[in-house]
């Protein structure tokens, strides 16, 4: 780490003072410029091409628990201290049970919906990362390159990050908003299921809190928050884990270098 830091260093004093085609030979002199940005302009084509195929496919972030977008932790929270609170009631205050379980509210059932439409919505969106990714790849300069070869496991990710998290964040939005609009489960949407689920939770906690004096059970209050950020977030955040894993992969792994110049370029590292 600390040699290839050097040779970055040195890259970069010497493309500031003269030609960076001399900068070179303190890189690696059995590849060119052209070589090396080449290389690695390829190795974030085929690590962010591959990722938004495989992240927009069905499935891809429900049944991948490293990606998997679960309930805002306050949402969460709540339905787990109103299955508490239900448990409690009926087998503690079975007529304060009775009262409150008048309310059609279905903890686990709201949760299994939610958690299902929103990772739809993130594997909708996707795709849209590929046109973003491409012009940050075109953009590359030789000596973004050399920090990207010589850098960590995981520097091309950073670099992508960097330059495309602004225009992901304006692309992914308008995008997730929409799929979270679109029926989805039953014939409605993960912002109908949301804003259900708050107008019945709010509903069911005051009616528990209303009994607190008798059975001494409380809950928290309604979470109201907007599911559009949340989701356009926790969905970034599953992209660049998986460009993160498929650069390393191209790194370690020979067979994942499917070009000549992947090969050439990711085997002078050492």
């Amino acid at each position: 780490m600390i040699k290839n830091t050097v040779r970055i260093s040195l890259l970069a004093i010497v493309c500031t003072l003269s030609s960076c085609e001399v900068a070179k030979t303190l890189i690696n002199p059995s590849l060119t410029e052209a070589e090396m940005q080449e290389g690695l302009k390829e190795a974030l084509r085929v690590g962010s091409d591959t990722t938004a195929k495989l992240l927009s496919k069905q499935g891809a972030y429900l049944t991948n628990e490293a990606l998997k977008i679960s309930l805002p932790k306050e949402a969460s929270d709540n339905l787990t201290a109103a299955t508490n609170a239900l448990s409690k009631l009926k087998s503690d205050y079975p007529l304060a049970y009775n009262t409150v379980a008048a309310i059609v509210f279905d903890p686990q059932k709201i949760q299994t919906d939610l958690i299902k439409s929103m990772n739809t919505a993130a594997e909708g969106a996707a795709i849209v990362s590929a046109p973003i990714f491409k012009k940050a790849v075109n953009d590359m300069s030789i000596l973004d390159a050399a920090n990207i070869l010589y850098g960590t496991d995981s520097s091309a990710t950073t670099y992508l990050k960097d330059k495309t998290f602004t225009n992901l964040t304006g692309a992914y939005s308008p995008k997730i908003d929409s799929v979270l609009n679109k029926p989805l489960v039953l014939g409605k949407s993960t912002n109908d299921l949301w804003n259900s689920y708050n107008t019945t939770y709010g509903t069911f906690a005051t009616s528990v809190n209303a009994l607190s004096a008798l059975t001494g059970i409380t809950v928290p209050g309604a979470n109201t928050g907007s599911l559009g950020t949340y989701v356009t977030q926790k969905a970034l955040t599953g992209l660049f884990y998986s460009v993160k894993n498929e650069e390393k992969s191209i790194r370690k792994d020979p067979l994942k270098r499917v070009t000549d110049i992947l090969k050439k370029v990711f085997g002078t590292v050492k």
